[in-house]
């Protein structure tokens, strides 16, 4: 018997605490009606078949073809790596909807001895898992600030300080 509305409302409102967060590892598809969403530990299985259309956790772990299809490399290439930011669905219909993160995109500003102004540094957007280098030479002043704006998910590991003798603008090394 398929869901109806009423009944996949309370799987949904079930399953987003659950989902929420978590970061899709590997898509697989084992039918060509089952999707299976392997998300940090747990497995999300999506059926659109006509007589068992369900969602639900599963721990079954289902034989996949040797060739993956076109459409489970089309899903892995958009999908891994991404988080689920929501599931919900639509009032009184039979569909889930399920919202992931957008790809992560950070301005670097950077502002001189409080006076007010903003200077970007570098702008740096991540369409797969980066890290990056980003050497940020002040001009003098007593202090400055750094500042970090964008969208999507941004980690900063380590801020170091390194010393240089000399001036970039002599060019000396004096």
């Amino acid at each position: 018997m398929p869901l109806d509305a009423i009944c996949l409302q309370a799987v949904v409102e079930e399953l987003r605490p659950q989902l929420l967060g978590l970061r899709i590892d590997k898509v697989q598809q084992p039918a060509r009606d089952q999707v299976i969403l392997l998300l940090r530990g747990r497995r999300l299985l999506l059926n659109a078949g006509a007589s068992a259309s369900r969602i639900q956790l599963t721990e079954t772990v289902r034989d996949n073809p040797a060739e993956p299809p076109m459409f489970c490399m089309l899903l892995r290439k958009h999908l891994t790596g991404a988080k689920i930011a929501d599931l919900t669905q639509p009032p009184m219909e039979r569909m889930v909807r399920l919202e992931l993160d957008e790809e992560a995109q950070v301005d670097i500003l950077i502002q001189f001895d409080s006076d007010g102004v903003w200077r970007l540094v570098r702008s740096l957007d991540a369409h797969a898992k980066r890290s990056w280098y980003l050497p940020i030479v002040p001009r003098r002043c007593d202090h400055f600030r750094l500042r970090m704006e964008g969208a999507g998910g941004c980690r900063v590991y380590s801020l170091t300080r390194e010393v240089y003798s000399g001036s970039e603008l002599r060019g000396d090394g004096a």
